[in-house]
């Protein structure tokens, strides 16, 4: 089975389960886990159109948010709010449609926290996370009615995020050198984490020589492998806030 069926399998057991909750919430009164899903995977290689497919299929409302747009609450530009007013123009603003639509967040890696970056501004990238993390974990979001602009009326309808299916994806670059040296420190007991500043710099440089020289298909099948032992704890270690890392219970 190659690394596409294996996300195609892993995504559609999630998306059954979202699936169900619809139908369950409809005729049965269940209630079951909404489980999140993080697909890594290099630009064009189908994680949208994936996400897409399974929303047709399944005729649920679904909105695509670019993360690399959004900025913090109070700052220019669109706020993570702003996803959820596209879900329900989806849904032809059918609160209870929109409310069991799904959310693909595009580009998730580029709002990682950057060290150090909490003492100045942080316009794009930990305080995005963390209205985001609102939204993930269930939250009643206020979104302007239809053709009625939030700043001139203030106008709105409240749409509850709990049950909606949450997609990010990213390729986030680098990951697979954060996996690897977990993987050295874990078999070794040492390694590039127990050195100098310096050293593990230099340590990175030849790695990043050595691979240059490695034949691309190669290459790219040890980067799939690395990213499929990915834990929470890398992700936090890329730049992911700790609870936002964990609330995307499906990484495929």
């Amino acid at each position: 089975m190659d690394d596409q069926q294996q996300g195609r399998g892993k995504q559609g057991l999630s998306s059954n389960s979202h699936g169900s909750d619809i139908l369950d919430a409809t005729t049965h009164l269940l209630r079951l886990e909404k489980s999140n899903i993080l697909l890594l995977g290099p630009t064009g290689s189908g994680k949208t159109l994936l996400a897409q497919t399974i929303a047709q299929c399944l005729d649920v409302p679904f909105a695509i948010c670019d993360c690399t747009t959004l900025t913090q609450a109070g700052y220019v530009g669109e706020d993570i709010e702003s996803v959820i007013a596209k879900l329900l123009q989806d849904a032809n603003y059918k609160v209870e449609k929109a409310q069991c639509g799904i959310v693909f967040l595009d580009e998730v890696d580029k709002i990682g926290a950057v060290p150090g970056i909490h003492q100045l501004r942080d316009v794009g990238g930990e305080g995005v996370q963390q209205g985001m993390l609102k939204m993930l974990e269930g939250t009643v979001v206020n979104v302007p009615e239809r053709n009625s602009p939030r700043k001139l009326r203030g106008e709105t309808v409240q749409v509850d995020t709990t049950n909606i299916l949450f997609v990010a994806s990213g390729a986030f670059n680098g990951l697979d050198r954060i996996i690897s040296r977990r993987n050295n420190e874990k078999y070794l007991g040492f390694g590039i984490g127990g050195q100098s500043a310096g050293r593990r710099a230099a340590s990175q440089a030849d790695v990043a020589h050595q691979t240059a020289w490695t034949d691309a298909e190669e290459d790219n099948h040890e980067k799939d492998a690395l990213l499929s032992q990915v834990e929470a704890r890398d992700l936090i270690e890329f730049g992911m806030i700790p609870v936002s890392g964990n609330d995307t219970n499906n990484i495929v």
